[in-house]
């Protein structure tokens, strides 16, 4: 398996520069209408907001979060990244519901005490 396929499969925290333009890229052939007007100025700095808000995010829940996008969600417009990490919040918060991390044990003692 490639560390990219790796990386977009969710075994791995962050997101290449190149993955985050992918991720743009798939969201970009999904809502074609809103991007066919950019100057090459404007989808530089469009990449560049992306890459940034991309990279804070674990790559596990991107995929999630791009996959809801193109597959579920109606709206015709596309999300900002502000929306398109909110979404990847909720992904992890989700997975952090059904997956509590394990404290140690003083930790848990006390709260039986």
């Amino acid at each position: 398996m490639t560390t990219e396929k790796k990386k977009m499969d969710g075994h791995s925290q962050t997101l290449s520069r190149e993955e985050c333009i992918r991720v743009l890229q798939k969201l970009q052939n999904n809502y074609r209408r809103a991007y066919s007007n950019m100057t090459r100025e404007e989808a530089i700095t469009l990449a560049e907001i992306w890459v940034e808000g991309l990279q804070r995010m674990d790559g596990k829940y991107i995929k999630e979060a791009l996959d809801w996008f193109i597959f579920t969600n109606t709206d015709p417009f596309p999300p900002t990244i502000g929306q398109f990490l909110s979404k990847a919040n909720e992904f992890k918060q989700e997975y952090e519901r059904k997956h509590p991390v394990i404290r140690n044990a003083w930790e848990i003692k006390d709260d039986v005490a």
